[in-house]
């Protein structure tokens, strides 16, 4: 019996702790998320002010898919921004893990993350399936609002310092700009010939990605340390 009345109190100590700890930081995630939807609106809107004498297909477009999802078109690119509803940790490896920040208190350990996607825009009007999308940045942010992000180019190093850095809309029109930059410097290769000579009839009837579209080549998510 006494076994029994301490697994209970064990239970009812981790939702009094680790339980209400991940709600505090879904919370605050979910917050921040939408403040950068908002911030993201307002950059298409001024970008569509001061780009009015640009070509008419130069495409510039704001989409709220829900509450976890909107798109910024800016021609040729699409950038998915994607909040996940999950509460994480990192590998004990991770040099986040082993600052003194998180070595202080645990409970900075655990977070809510932000994916940044760079897709085709034809890929997505098309639904051609087996098309690739990239992963510019993963935004990680605690429930003290402090924040890290590992991504690619700048990304992965402008903004490495979880102890230093508290989110703010200053910092979330950086990460925006930063990634949209990111995703338009990073041009479409063609594929080399050899590797697009033959295809099958499923890939062709499937408009599938063999069929000699370009990649965008230098999305290598490197990992901090």
């Amino acid at each position: 019996m006494n076994s029994n009345n301490e697994h209970f109190d064990n239970i009812i100590q981790k939702l009094n702790t680790i339980s209400a700890l991940k709600q505090k930081n879904y919370k605050a995630v979910k917050r921040v998320f939408k403040d950068l939807m908002d911030i993201s609106e307002s950059l298409i809107n001024r970008l569509k002010e001061n780009t009015k004498e640009l070509d008419k297909s130069v495409e510039l477009e704001f989409l709220k898919v829900n509450e976890f999802e909107f798109h910024v078109k800016l021609s040729g690119d699409m950038i998915v921004f994607m909040l996940q509803t999950n509460i994480v940790t990192l590998n004990t490896a991770h040099p986040v893990m082993q600052s003194e920040h998180i070595k202080e208190d645990a409970s900075r350990g655990y977070f809510g993350h932000i994916m940044i996607y760079n897709f085709l825009s034809d890929s997505i009007l098309y639904n051609r399936m087996s098309d690739p999308g990239y992963l510019i940045a993963r935004v990680m942010i605690n429930h003290e609002d402090n924040f890290f992000v590992e991504g690619v180019r700048q990304m992965n190093f402008l903004f490495s310092d979880l102890a230093a850095n508290k989110i703010n809309e200053q910092w979330l029109e950086l990460i925006l700009e930063k990634s949209i930059i990111t995703a338009m410097e990073i041009d479409l290769i063609a594929p080399n010939y050899p590797e697009i000579q033959n295809v099958t009839l499923s890939q062709k009837i499937n408009n599938e990605n063999p069929m000699g579209r370009g990649e965008k080549i230098g999305f290598q998510m490197s990992t901090m340390g």
